[in-house]
């Protein structure tokens, strides 16, 4: 399986509305390998020329057999990418062929699953918690959070450094998957948790059983995930939402 790693991180944070027509990308990268890892960005932010190169180049390597790989890009950023570069319906595509590995836990057990737990249960390093600023300093603490600002005060190699292990982690974490035959992670009390399954793209989780979500408060539904993709899309996947 050839698979394009991918993850965005923004200039602005996301307002409390959570409506990304707002919000703007700030740099992206995808990668196939370690040592293949290219960066999209402009200063001071991603223009709308980089993000439609950034779109077109992602379709490129699916053409080539390359499936989109991330943790929670369905929801967020490939509807950044769509929103910002208009390019809707790519993204969809990618979106929709591509694999996104939390939505297998969401949509085997109806919660989210953070990528650093998954990451932690393959006994793999974690995400990138310590960059080194401007000055030489070291953060301690760095997250997706804080990516905005620090973008917006200069930040930019640490940010990308940050973006770099984001993109390379995950396709570690493949490896894991496929030898594990599905994921494993510990839950909040400590117990031991495994979800069987095989990687699949998108539009194949929606074939799945819902999960039984009866325990749960506010559960998010599954088309709340697509719901920014057109139905006609949807329909041409046999997706009903």
């Amino acid at each position: 399986m050839k698979l394009l790693s991918y993850d965005i991180e923004i200039y602005n944070e996301i307002p409390e509305n959570g409506d990304l027509h707002e919000v703007i990308p700030s740099v992206a990268a995808i990668g196939t390998t370690e040592n293949d890892v290219q960066f999209f960005y402009d200063e001071p932010y991603m223009t709308k020329k980089t993000s439609k190169v950034l779109v077109n180049k992602m379709m490129d390597y699916y053409k080539d057999g390359y499936l989109p790989w991330g943790w929670n890009t369905v929801s967020f950023d490939f509807r950044l990418l769509a929103y910002y570069s208009g390019m809707i319906e790519e993204c969809s595509i990618l979106a929709l062929e591509g694999i996104d590995g939390m939505l297998h836990i969401t949509f085997n057990k109806g919660y989210y699953l953070g990528l650093d737990t998954a990451l932690i249960g393959a006994k793999l390093e974690t995400k990138l918690h310590h960059v080194q600023l401007k000055d030489g300093t070291m953060l301690d603490g760095m997250s997706g959070m804080l990516a905005p600002k620090m973008w917006r005060d200069g930040e930019i190699q640490a940010v990308m450094d940050y973006l770099r292990v984001d993109i390379v982690q995950p396709l570690k974490l493949v490896f894991a998957i496929e030898q594990n035959k599905g994921i494993k992670w510990t839950s909040k009390a400590g117990k031991p948790m495994f979800v069987g399954t095989k990687l699949m793209p998108t539009k194949d989780l929606f074939k799945l059983p819902e999960p039984d979500t009866s325990w749960m408060d506010s559960p998010k539904l599954r088309k709340d995930f697509v719901n920014w993709i057109p139905k006609e899309i949807l329909k041409k996947y046999n997706i009903r939402v």
